[in-house]
């Protein structure tokens, strides 16, 4: 191997080292996020406070929806840096940070195993640079962990499907490839109990689905003898069952009625919160979710129908399709959820790019082109918005310059097309789009409309300081968003609008009421406002003017 093949593979490795150095970018200035974030985050904080391992709570309500796995985490990164309790939130985040790097590596490997090494890395830089990774790696929830207990599954099955059907990771078909160790299924059962404890059936739901589609499409399952095997399934077991006999017996049948049909068969059955949309929302959000790698796929796939009967092809595609198609029929629709299905389409994406046998023409370009326009569109707007919002100049240029760099590596890489190279077209694209997810998301964790809690709590600490208080008692009044015990404690009160306030509150000098602007009466007695904060609460998906109020003074 030459200089010039070494210089290649330092290329693509100092790029998928950019990759991961480009989600550090905003993850202690992104505040909190309602609402699914803060009720992790919070309910760890809790755990760690009382040493609750089985019981989670947000304040005094249990948190049954979840498995207890991501609290865990979340709570031995609160551990480990030796802060505890008080650690910042980007603690927290670290958890999904990790599983989001470990999901970029696992996506070379997986690759590597379908395509051979180069369209593997090709594949992970795709999905490194994906928006959607780029926001789940910043929050401190189950999917970027998950994600990366399903591709240790799901490498798993690619080299056991390698090995029984006689197909290699270069290109056509090939010898049977030598098929993994003894270690094959301790790996996979206990990553299968381990995204159990992360979130409940999902993780198995994906595994299942890809190894009965490529079976069905096969017309065989024998390749997937390896895996039952008695020991690695209870060492599996082993994970799980401790915790749901703990959880048993603390919740009863509350538990079970909770997390089975308080969530799981509810999403199901309708659009759990407001959150329903119609089948086809996720092809829609593709553009989004997986740019700039969207930009490619129909490129990708007109390169690759000629191959389509090839084993490594129809793995690729039980790894995207029957999940997907799943998460389309469920009416509950949010951004993240068809993310398990992105590193085997990213695979797809590369290995069809980089085997296109001539340039794309002028109309493909042009589809290209406008496809990659996506998400500079939406950062333009985003930018109208800071202006309109009075955000600090530093945050709009933060966001204008996304937008500069999208555009600067959408025009490299469609040079890179009408050049035939597609391996340089994914590099540019990749490392464009992965510092266009950076610098979008630091802009708008520094945009303050978009935070009106921190805002809130902001300005209710100036207020107490004139009182002589180190830091004020809130109390959220027609304003029940999460993020106000994160920032409050958890003994923050969070009261209906239709509520009373308690007696006592007024007694307290250092109480700020959070009061909802048109939830409450115009003036309150004993009361008065001390500042005005308005913003869009992401989690209510509107817009709140919250008053701060502060009693009279005597």
């Amino acid at each position: 191997m030459g200089l010039g093949r070494y210089g290649v593979w330092i290329g693509w490795g100092a790029l998928l080292v950019a990759l991961v150095l480009l989600l550090l970018p905003g993850q202690a200035a992104l505040p909190v996020i309602d609402r699914d974030e803060v009720l992790f985050v919070q309910s760890s904080r809790q755990m760690v406070e009382d040493g609750a391992l089985v019981d989670i709570r947000f304040q005094t309500e249990p948190r049954y929806k979840k498995p207890v796995g991501i609290y865990w985490l979340q709570g031995l990164a609160a551990r480990l840096s030796g802060a505890g309790a008080e650690a910042p939130l980007w603690v927290w985040r670290l958890p999904s940070l990790i599983g989001a790097v470990a999901a970029i590596g696992l996506t070379a490997v997986l690759g590597a195993t379908l395509f051979g090494p180069q369209a593997g890395v090709a594949g992970a830089a795709i999905f490194g640079a994906a928006f959607v990774l780029a926001g789940e790696a910043r929050i401190a929830k189950t999917d970027a962990v998950l994600l990366a207990l399903v591709l240790v599954m799901l490498v798993v099955l690619a080299r056991l499907a390698r090995a029984g059907r006689g197909w290699q990771g270069g290109t056509g078909q090939g010898r049977r490839a030598e098929a993994p160790g003894r270690w094959a299924p301790w790996v996979f059962w206990l990553a299968c109990g381990g995204a159990i404890l992360i979130k409940g059936p999902i993780g198995p739901l994906a595994i299942a689905l890809a190894a009965l589609g490529h079976g069905a499409l096969m017309r065989d399952l024998r390749w997937l003898r390896p895996l039952w095997a008695p020991l690695p399934i209870l060492a599996g077991a082993g994970l799980v069952v401790p915790w749901l006999l703990g959880i048993t017996l603390v919740g009863g049948a509350a538990f079970w009625r909770e997390a089975v049909l308080g969530d799981l068969l509810s999403k199901v059955a309708a659009g759990q919160e407001g959150k329903g949309a119609p089948p086809g929302t996720y092809l829609a959000l593709l553009w989004f979710a997986f740019w700039p790698g969207a930009a490619l796929v129909p490129l990708a796939l007109v390169s690759l129908w000629r191959r389509r009967a090839e084993a490594r092809v129809t793995f690729a595609l039980a790894a995207i399709v029957p999940l997907w198609l799943v998460f389309e029929a469920v009416p509950t629709k949010l951004f993240h959820y068809t993310m398990p299905t992105y590193p085997a389409l990213a695979i797809l994406v590369a290995a069809g790019i980089m085997g296109l046998r001539q340039a794309p023409g002028l109309g493909a370009r042009v589809a290209v082109a406008v496809a990659l326009a996506t998400m500079p569109a939406v950062a333009v707007v985003l930018v109208v918005f800071q202006l309109r919002w009075g955000t600090p100049p530093g945050a709009v240029a933060l966001v204008a310059g996304a937008v500069v760099v999208a555009l600067g590596a959408a025009a490299v890489g469609l040079a890179m097309l009408a050049r035939g190279r597609g391996a340089a077209a994914i590099a540019a694209l990749a490392l464009g789009g992965a510092v266009f997810n950076a610098a979008l998301l630091s802009g708008l964790a520094r945009t303050p409309y978009l935070w009106p809690t921190e805002r809130a709590a902001a300005a209710a600490a100036q207020l107490v300081a004139a009182r002589g208080c180190a830091r004020p008692s809130l109390i959220g009044w027609g304003y029940e968003e999460p993020s106000v015990v994160w920032v409050g404690g958890r003994a923050t009160p969070r009261l209906p609008a239709d509520a009373a306030l308690p007696a006592e509150v007024a007694a307290d000098p250092c109480a700020v009421v959070l009061r909802a602007v048109g939830d409450a009466p115009a003036e309150v007695p004993g009361w008065q406002v001390g500042a005005r904060v308005e913003g869009l609460a992401i989690g209510a998906g509107r817009v709140v003017r919250l008053d701060l109020l502060q009693p009279v003074a005597p």
